[in-house]
């Protein structure tokens, strides 16, 4: 019986969250030939975000810009601030 009211309680527990080993190897096992560097993102962010305002797709002309993003959670973070500084600037024209 206590075997199963361990079991059962285990049941509702929360998960622990990931260590950083773990989080590392997830991060390695979803890497591909073809990666970009947060250097080489840096480089292209601002054409990948003018395209995204745009309502245009960018990840499909800059692929690896999208996984890197997908990947990297200082970029997205960068890109996302990118995004809202550009959504409040009046354009130009």
């Amino acid at each position: 019986m206590r075997k199963f009211l361990s079991w059962l309680q285990g049941l509702f527990r929360k998960p622990s969250p990931p260590t950083e080993a773990q989080v590392a190897l997830a991060m390695m096992s979803m890497t591909h030939e073809q990666e970009l560097s947060c250097d080489e993102v840096h480089d292209l962010i601002d054409q990948f975000a003018e395209m995204h305002l745009r309502g245009e797709n960018p990840s499909h002309l800059f692929p690896l810009v999208q996984r890197h993003l997908d990947m990297c959670p200082e970029c997205r973070e960068e890109f996302e601030a990118l995004l809202a500084a550009l959504e409040v600037t009046p354009s130009s024209t």
